[in-house]
């Protein structure tokens, strides 16, 4: 039977793929473009991927701030802080925020 887009699989039948280059960590690149735009596939989200992504995001937007590098540094250790140390269930940004030092 010849499958076209859009269609489910039948009942009971569930489909499995596996990409070695992906790991939980590592979803971007090649293999985020094939499970996506090729088969059309949704990667699930997890707590540690969002996680990841807000951090890495927060972080470069810090990097490029036109502040002195001694405050750049301070956010970045505020934002590490943050992450590692307070360990709360649920990132809040406007709790970050407002527990940036003024500057």
């Amino acid at each position: 039977m010849q499958k076209t887009a859009g269609q489910t699989l039948p009942q009971g039948w569930t489909a499995h793929v596996y990409d070695s280059q992906m790991t939980l960590q590592n979803r971007e690149g090649a293999a985020k473009y094939f499970f996506d735009a090729f088969l059309g596939c949704q990667i699930p989200q997890n707590r540690a991927h969002l996680t990841r992504t807000f951090f890495e995001h927060t972080r470069t937007f810090i990097r490029l701030l036109p502040v002195e590098p001694e405050i750049r540094d301070d956010l970045l250790t505020s934002l590490y802080t943050y992450l590692k140390v307070d360990q709360t269930p649920t990132i809040q940004v406007n709790k970050f925020l407002n527990g940036l030092p003024a500057y």
